[in-house]
């Protein structure tokens, strides 16, 4: 094995995160449209992609682990 370039995969822990950032974004935008805001409605697109970013980005970033 190649102990140079060791390979990486994001821990349990760190998918959590990564779940949990997307899917309180979704509760937010459904609570967003079910109570009336319609002038966020052309930003609802914005932040599914800044939660799928920052969902995939994070946990990347920081969560992780080496796998032998």
């Amino acid at each position: 094995m190649d102990h140079r370039n060791p390979r990486h995969e994001v821990s349990i822990a760190g998918r959590f995160v990564g779940f949990s950032i997307i899917g309180s974004t979704v509760i937010f935008i459904i609570f967003l449209e079910k109570f009336g805001a319609p002038h966020y409605q052309p930003w609802i697109k914005w932040m599914l992609l800044g939660a799928l970013v920052a969902g995939v980005g994070i946990p990347l970033l920081f969560f992780r682990r080496r796998v032998e």
